[in-house]
């Protein structure tokens, strides 16, 4: 099954999408959106898998932006298994946040002209959904105020500083700052990944944008 929809914005208006709620079958059911009006455009981002619903998150959705004016969201489900599906928002002219129902996350102040937030103390990021140092570095660490992060005792990791560093732990990178189209791979779904000493491999997976099989990170890039 395959269904597709297309957010037309008059006078070519930045068009917000907030994920309210998303649950498919991982790695069988996917949507995918794009910046524009059709599959060839700007991919923005690939969703499958139990994501969002209620009060369960994997992690905060910060809301998508569409620059073009247009919006294409395409879904595709072999419909063998069903869950609860996804709720997508949409908005002109406001500002990101994690959810459609907040300006800049409940943390900020929204600015509906330029479409930027103003984070309020102790919170960072475009949709102010970040604080700067979560958990207070969860008494494992310090918060360093001039580059809002937490600096972790040894032994801890984290973005909170929660996690031991011998039992192995996980860690956001952030985005590059290169332009997608030349140094990052676009977005896929459904493809298998391995770690080797600094670097990430990515093998195959399901893109509507033309893409390399097999792509390698080198995590010290993004430190």
């Amino acid at each position: 099954m395959q269904c597709t929809w297309l957010i037309d914005g008059a006078d070519n208006r930045t068009i917000q999408l907030y994920v309210d709620d998303f649950a498919t079958e991982c790695g069988w059911d996917h949507v995918y959106i794009y910046d524009g009006d059709s599959v060839y455009s700007n991919l923005l981002a690939v969703y499958s898998g139990m994501v969002q619903l209620d009060k369960f998150a994997t992690h905060n959705l910060t809301s998508l932006e569409a620059k073009s004016g247009s919006a294409y969201v395409h879904f595709y489900s072999d419909a063998a298994y069903n869950m609860t599906g996804f709720k997508i928002t949409y908005k002109y002219h406001s500002c990101p946040s994690i959810s459609s129902a907040l300006n800049c996350s409940g943390n900020g102040a929204c600015d509906p002209e330029s479409g930027l937030c103003t984070c309020n103390a102790g919170w960072g990021g475009r949709a102010c959904s970040e604080p700067h140092c979560p958990r207070d570095c969860s008494g494992h660490g310090e918060c360093d105020q001039q580059r809002h992060r937490c600096r972790c005792h040894r032994g801890y990791r984290g973005s909170d500083c929660s996690q031991l560093e011998e039992e192995g732990f996980w860690e956001l990178l952030p985005p590059s700052p290169y332009p997608p189209s030349k140094y990052v791979p676009a977005g896929r779904a459904s493809h298998a990944a391995i770690i080797k000493g600094d670097s990430i491999w990515l093998f195959g997976g399901e893109s509507f944008t033309p893409t390399a099989f097999v792509v390698k990170y080198d995590i010290n890039a993004f430190l």
